[in-house]
């Protein structure tokens, strides 16, 4: 599908910003009823207290949107996903690594039926050092 930015915001029909960590735009696109949820999650340093908070207006959002609307999830949700084969929401090629954002992204997409679709497909194994650790991302 093309996206024409121009015809997009015509077809903005709301938006609504649900807390400080998540924005949902709702669009009509050429007869597609689409929603994009804009979402920064905190790091997983941060009290569990408040990443299940956001979690939980995640889930409540959702349930609001329904299943009528195609969804498309944008930010940074300060999670790694790791890999799995023959899996509905996390594909074999993510990082290896999986942390409790990550779970907690898991699980909602598994109850919402969405998908981790960065997962699906091969990345190029970058090295990151940041003072003395090394990451592969």
């Amino acid at each position: 599908m093309h996206f024409n930015k121009e015809i997009l915001k015509k077809g903005i029909t709301n938006w609504e910003a649900g807390n400080e960590n998540i924005i949902t735009v709702s669009i009509n696109h050429l007869g597609i009823k689409i929603t994009v949820l804009c979402v920064y999650a905190p790091s997983n340093d941060k009290v569990d207290l408040e990443n299940d908070q956001v979690y939980e207006k995640l889930n409540e959002t959702l349930i609001n949107i329904g299943t009528t609307r195609e969804i498309i999830f944008l930010g940074d949700f300060n999670g790694h996903t790791g890999t799995k084969v023959n899996n509905q929401v996390v594909g074999p090629y993510g990082e290896t690594r999986i942390n409790d954002n990550g779970e907690r992204l898991i699980d909602l997409c598994e109850h919402h039926n969405l998908r981790i679709t960065n997962g699906y497909f091969k990345h190029k194994i970058i090295i990151n050092i940041c003072g003395n650790n090394i990451h592969e991302n």
